[in-house]
């Protein structure tokens, strides 16, 4: 198959976006979990909290992936 330069830029583009669109939200919800853990009294809440700040500071770093850590 023949793709153009101009094809090829603008699937580069739209991959860029989606994974740029995926950290953001991967990067508030690793906040959002980091501020409950430390607000949380309960320690079942305190673990809670920190498997998914965990599991959202993992995926920061492989957001290609859609697989955690423990699977």
């Amino acid at each position: 198959m023949k793709y153009s330069l101009r094809s090829m830029m603008i699937v580069v583009t739209l991959v860029c976006v989606a994974l740029g669109g995926r950290t953001g939200y991967l990067r508030g919800m690793k906040e959002y979990h980091q501020q409950a853990m430390r607000r949380s009294i309960n320690l079942d809440d305190v673990a809670y909290h920190d498997r998914w700040a965990f599991e959202y500071r993992w995926a920061l770093k492989h957001p290609w992936s859609f697989k955690g850590p423990y699977e």
